[in-house]
């Protein structure tokens, strides 16, 4: 069993390739308006993916039982990342949306009068450049949820790969899901 500065600095080790910058990378799929693990291969571009291969490559000698904290962490790591995301969304888009509201009601005229004087295209530019920036700081907050998700899982599988006999540290997700299948 690792110590505790080993699995730490094993941690760092296994979350570089899971980055928030890793995950924001464009796919050619998104231009067609649909998701690349939308389709019936998702499970083989996930452990075909590059950062599940750099954490393959990580994780070759770690012992099985070195495993199971790594999978506590990374539930900890998503639930952290999904907090980050809604932080951001309502930091994003509530507040920006309120304070226009807001301001449209305190100072109504002075925001009509800006409008009506400025040009359309500085309106439009600055306008564009506002959502341009929101959209990219949500953008980056979702990416971490996606490297979050992906490490989570790919634990999750070499948990399954070298323990297949061994209980799980369930989370409760197990039991919902043998009780959906009973209902079935």
């Amino acid at each position: 069993m690792m110590d505790a500065s080993s699995r730490e600095a094993l941690w760092n080790e296994i979350s570089k390739p899971f980055s928030n910058g890793a995950f924001m990378q464009l796919h050619t799929s998104w231009f067609a308006g649909l998701a690349s693990r939308a389709g019936p291969q998702r499970m083989q571009q996930l452990a075909r993916s590059k950062p599940a291969r750099q954490l393959e490559q990580i994780l070759a000698d770690v012992k099985a039982e070195d495993v199971t904290p790594l999978i506590v962490r990374s539930e900890i790591n998503l639930d952290q990342a999904i907090s980050a995301l809604r932080m951001t969304l309502v930091a994003n888009i509530s507040v920006p949306a309120g304070s226009l509201v807001l301001a449209n009601q305190l100072a109504s005229q002075r925001i009509q009068s800006l409008v009506e004087t400025t040009p359309v295209t500085a309106l439009a530019m600055s306008i564009g450049a506002v959502l341009f920036l929101l959209l990219g700081i949500i953008w980056y907050a979702y990416a971490g949820v996606a490297a979050a998700r992906d490490l989570n899982h790919l634990l999750r599988l070499k948990y399954a790969d070298t323990r297949s006999n061994a209980p799980y540290p369930d989370d409760g997700i197990g039991e919902a899901i043998s009780a959906a299948t009973d209902l079935a």
